[in-house]
Order: structure tokens, then C-alpha cells, then sequence
């Protein structure tokens, strides 16, 4: 289901968004533990409430921004158990190769981008203000709690999509004027702004290779690496040329993994989801040739328009870590002569 064909009607008062049912007069029921992880950290992510949002960001009705508000309350009321056993574990050095708390810590950041959205869209002439201000705190409850080094999940590809979240949100108010008042002057966004942009280049070029390779030898997590990449740059918030230089090396990388068919080829842990957005990776016919990816341990092989078929051959061929990495090292796709 696309975003935009499940941005809930005013009647009747529900919809479904990727296996998850919304009831907005109470859309966050206490995820059961019988849910799957993935399932209950979304909820915990507030995924499931992206059609409100995209309703919101798309139209500026108030019936979006109601919807909301309601929900954000309603988690505060009955949600926060988990988040304050989360900052807790953060206060205490969790390890995050524990993966409740990894799962759990990233689903954080990605609440915290929502819910910079939603105060500040709640800054509006004539909306009713009540729990604006303790939303606000919520928020910088969730910023504030990532200035904690052990809140960061470094080890893995989620610690980048951690620090955009935090960047994302965070700019949303910077120097950001509020009637006769400075928002960021006492909110200290600022500083874990700059933070974590810091520390999103640093740790970018310690995940990436500097052949634009994503070691984890996945196909369907060096999309959405380089996706990512590509948003940050776009939105302005990454202008460093070192970074928009590997930027176009991890494109290349991208464009060698598709096969004969189109298709993202299968390496590593590749959701089937991940095809939605591999294509806007695939530029267009290679060349015909090889190319190595020596930092990363990919080589690939491409032969096109023989009368039978063209031919290809993807390879790994390095171990780097066990994190976030299936035990694949030596794995090999192969197209010979159109099969």
C-alpha cells in the first residue's frame, strides 16, 4: 500500500497501513507482546500514523493535525513505560548488541523526528494550544536523551538513520520564533544539531567504504545507505564534498546490482520492499566489462546483447563483521546467457 492511497478519510475514523489498523480515537493501544519486534517497534516508531502526517504535510487541515495531537497524547498516557526504561538503559550504558534495546533505540529516533513535525505544526494561529507545551517537553525529552553516547547504535547502518532523524528534527527548530520568542534560545536544539551532524559524517565514512561500499554485503541495505545519503544532501543538510563524492561512488556500486532482469539481486538481508526504491539506483544500462569494489570484497561481471542473452556474475568476497551481516562471504549470483 502506497502512502498516498492510505492517507485516512474524515469517516470512518480507521484505516490499515502496512498490516497495522489505526483507530484514531485511540491508535496506540499498548503493542502486545505477542507482536512480532518489527511490528511493535513501528508502532513504537509511529509508522503507523505516516498517513497522518503525509495528510497533514500534503493539505494543512486541521483534521490531520487533530488526529495528531490526539495521538501523541494518547501515547504519552499510556506508552511510556518503554521509554522511560529507555533512558534507564541509556543512563546505565546499555550494549547495543542487545536487540530489544537496538530495535527499540532507533524506533526512538524515528518518534523524535515525528514529533518535532507535530509541534511544530502545532504553531498555529487560531489551533487550541492545550498539550502543546507537553509535547514539547516529549520532544526534548527525545532530542536531549540522544547527547548520551550510548544512545547511538554505531556498530550498524542504524546509527546513521538514527542521526538523520535527530539532524532532521532538531532543524526544525533552529531559530525558529514563536510570537515574541526564540524557541531555540532556550530549547539547546542547536547544540545537538551540530552534534549529531558531526557525528553522522564521521560515522558515514567509517560505515562506508571509501569505494562507496556498504560492508554488511547487502544489496537491499546499500539502497537504502545510498538513499539516505541522497535525502541529506537534498535537504541541504549534508553539503560536505567528501561525503557527496562517495555519494556518487555508492550510486555506481548501485547500479552494478541489478541482474539481467532487472532485479535487485539477492545478497545478504534484502527485504522484497527494498525493490521500490532500488530503481530510482538503476541508471540505466553498464557497459559491458567488470568492475572491483576491492575496500568493499564486491566484484561484478556484466556481458550484454549476445544473440542468447546477456550474462552476469555478482560476487562477495570479504568478511568484515558479524554485525548486522549474514554469514554469506563467498556468495555468488550468477546469469549465464540469459539464464
Amino acid at each position: 500500500m502506497t502512502v498516498s492511497s492510505a492517507i485516512p478519510a474524515r469517516s470512518p475514523g480507521r484505516y490499515v497501513y502496512c498490516g497495522i489498523e489505526v483507530r484514531l480515537e485511540r491508535p496506540f493501544a499498548e503493542p502486545s507482546d505477542e507482536l512480532p519486534r518489527s511490528r511493535r517497534m513501528a508502532i513504537q516508531a509511529w509508522h503507523h500514523l505516516e498517513p497522518l502526517f503525509v495528510g497533514l504535510d500534503r493539505t494543512n487541515d486541521d483534521f490531520y493535525r487533530t488526529a495528531l495531537k490526539v495521538a501523541a497524547v494518547d501515547w504519552m498516557r499510556n506508552s511510556g513505560l518503554l521509554w522511560k526504561s529507555f533512558l534507564q538503559d541509556v543512563g546505565n550504558g546499555r550494549d547495543d548488541n542487545n536487540e530489544d534495546f537496538s530495535a527499540y533505540a532507533i524506533a526512538v529516533s524515528a518518534r523524535t523526528y515525528r514529533l518535532a513535525f507535530l509541534v511544530d505544526s502545532l504553531i498555529v494561529e487560531g489551533f487550541p494550544s492545550e498539550d502543546w507545551s507537553d509535547l514539547l517537553t516529549l520532544f526534548l525529552e527525545h532530542a536531549h536523551s540522544f547527547e548520551e553516547d550510548g544512545s547511538i547504535l554505531r556498530r550498524h547502518n542504524h546509527g546513521l538513520f538514527q542521526l538523520a532523524h535527530i539532524i532532521a528534527g532538531t532543524s526544525r527548530f533552529y531559530n525558529i520564533g514563536v510570537g515574541d520568542r526564540l524557541l531555540s534560545g532556550g530549547l539547546g536544539t542547536e547544540d545537538i544539531y551540530w552534534r549529531a551532524s558531526r557525528q553522522f559524517h564521521a560515522l558515514f565514512q567509517i560505515q562506508i567504504k571509501p569505494d562507496g561500499s556498504l560492508p554488511e554485503h547487502s544489496a537491499g541495505y546499500q539502497m537504502l545507505v545510498t538513499r539516505l545519503l541522497g535525502k541529506m544532501i537534498d535537504c541541504g543538510f549534508v553539503n560536505d564534498k567528501t561525503l557527496i563524492d562517495l555519494f556518487a561512488r555508492m550510486k555506481e556500486l548501485c547500479n552494478w546490482m541489478f541482474d539481467p532482469e532487472g532485479k535487485l539481486i539477492a545478497l545478504g538481508d534484502t527485504p522484497e520492499a527494498i525493490e521500490k526504491i532500488a530503481s530510482d539506483y538503476q541508471t540505466g544500462p553498464t557497459e559491458t566489462g567488470s568492475s572491483l569494489f576491492r575496500e568493499g570484497g564486491y566484484w561484478f561481471i556484466r556481458q550484454q546483447a549476445t544473440s542468447q542473452g546477456d550474462s552476469y556474475l555478482a560476487q562477495t568476497a570479504a568478511f568484515h563483521s558479524r554485525t548486522h551481516k549474514h554469514c554469506d562471504s563467498g556468495a555468488v549470483v550468477w546469469h549465464d546467457l540469459g539464464r
